[in-house]
């Protein structure tokens, strides 16, 4: 699902911070799970949101963080809304899957 360039490069920059078979769900293999439950969706977070951590290094950094924060928080949400291909790009992502009845 991951495309994010930042969440890749994390990835290949601490390889030894998780378990040699550990990778990231598939677009196909989160909607394989959606489909074998019978239905459900995938709620989306952080686009550009991410770009807000290095300012929390500054000095005083904390309050400017925050408020950038919410800024691109609020900006990925209307991206994600407007385009909705930015989704398969979030650096975050929840599967809701519903009961059958």
């Amino acid at each position: 699902m991951i495309k994010h360039p930042v969440f890749w490069l994390g990835r290949k920059l601490t390889p030894t911070l998780r378990s040699m078979d550990e990778k990231p769900l598939s677009l196909q293999e989160i909607y394989h799970i959606i489909e074998l439950f019978g239905g459900g969706e995938v709620e989306t977070w952080f686009l550009l949101m991410p770009m807000a951590y290095p300012v929390r290094f500054l000095p005083g950094g904390e309050a400017l963080f925050r408020r950038l924060h919410a800024c691109l928080t609020r900006l990925d949400t209307w991206i994600f809304n407007q385009i909705p291909v930015f989704r398969h790009w979030a650096w975050y992502g929840v599967i809701k899957i519903r009961k059958p009845l």
